[in-house]
């Protein structure tokens, strides 16, 4: 039988074996200090703390800050466009105008901003420390269920996509972290993911 060695440091004592040692008893973080525990304990429960629908709601408020400058760009441009007038008698359309050149090339630049910006937030940094900087102010982050550790940037981006599913059907994909037990939206049920709270603050650096 092969020795528990003391080089396992807390996994256990030396001289017990995987199957008898016992877990120590974790903080609410310990996961996340030791990446070994999901492999020595597959069906030790992760110490965690699923976060509440309302704290990840105002982390995407956070993070839709960002398009703000795009929207009023948007709607600045739409106010300049003259539609003509339409006389449906003879229906002939006379007048009218496109958009302001100006706000026209500002909002087109300002839609490349922000969509390079949610690349950047929601595929590279939450994809590698698990935090877009809303879930960052929120204290809260994206980890696999089973091994607490961020999922990559691919699998971030295929979340992404995945939340398309949360938006049919009235957006009821999105309320399900009101009911369901970890608090998983259908993107994250897909992704095998959860939303948890960063209760000690300690987030890998951005």
């Amino acid at each position: 039988m092969t020795n528990w060695s003391s080089d396992h440091g807390p996994w256990g004592p030396p001289g017990r074996t995987p199957a008898q040692a016992t877990p120590p008893v974790a903080s609410a973080n310990w996961v996340y200090d030791n990446p070994n525990y999901a492999q020595i304990y597959p069906q030790a429960p992760m110490p965690t703390e699923y976060a509440f629908w309302g704290r990840r709601v105002v982390a995407s408020l956070v993070d839709s800050t960002v398009a703000l400058p795009y929207l009023v760009s948007y709607s600045a441009m739409a106010a300049t466009i003259d539609y003509g007038t339409y006389n449906s008698r003879t229906g002939v359309l006379s007048g009218g105008h496109g958009p302001d050149g100006t706000l026209a090339i500002l909002t087109l630049i300002l839609a490349l901003a922000t969509f390079a910006f949610g690349i950047w937030n929601f595929v590279f940094r939450q994809g590698k420390t698990g935090s877009s900087i809303g879930k960052s102010v929120l204290g809260i982050r994206v980890v696999d269920e089973f091994t607490g550790q961020p999922i990559g940037p691919g699998n971030s981006f295929i979340r992404q996509l995945a939340h398309i599913l949360d938006a049919l059907a009235c957006y009821i994909g999105y309320l399900f972290p009101l009911w369901e037990s970890k608090r998983r939206t259908f993107a994250d049920m897909i992704m095998k993911t959860v939303v948890v709270r960063d209760i000690d603050n300690t987030r890998p650096p951005c």
